[in-house]
């Protein structure tokens, strides 16, 4: 059986959604556009909607994507 994937759309382009993750209590987004990787602050409303924001601080941003790194290397994958 095919994997389903999710995608969302933002500012017109649309990415494919990698997951949601925790990084020191805050949620992130992570979503891919060909095979570039994107990382943003994750903010659930409750109506279902959603906002990603820029991760701005650099540091954090690089921690984030550690994060993420760390994840995505000890993901197991379900066929």
């Amino acid at each position: 059986m095919a994997k389903k994937v999710q995608t969302v759309e933002m500012d017109g382009i649309t990415f494919e959604v990698i997951g949601i993750f925790d990084y020191e209590g805050q949620d992130y987004l992570a979503l891919a556009r060909g095979e570039e990787i994107y990382l943003y602050v994750y903010i659930a409303h409750n109506d279902g909607t959603f906002e990603a924001l820029d991760i701005e601080d650099e540091d954090l941003f690089n921690a984030v994507a550690e994060e993420f790194t760390c994840i995505q290397n000890n993901q197991v994958w379900e066929d």
